[in-house]
């Protein structure tokens, strides 16, 4: 996987019951799956250089349940 600057980090991987877990070097993010599968929250921090990890960004994901596994339009 790359990212937006061509980057191709190698993440390590840990899942400890609905948290997961991902750190490389100057990145990591914690991803929380709420009961049900239905919601998911990012926590994603950085550390620009430098040795404090400093936050980057938060997201929350949310199912819709009114669209098919493809995430396709039902039309």
């Amino acid at each position: 996987m790359f990212d937006n600057a061509g980057h191709h980090p190698d993440y390590r991987a840990s899942v400890d019951g609905h948290v997961w877990c991902f750190t490389e070097a100057q990145t990591r993010a914690t991803v929380t799956v709420q009961a049900g599968g239905d919601r998911m929250t990012f926590n994603w921090e950085w550390k620009n250089g430098g040795t404090s990890w400093l936050p980057l960004c938060d997201r929350n994901a949310v199912r819709d349940r009114d669209l098919p596994a493809n995430g396709l339009s039902k039309s």
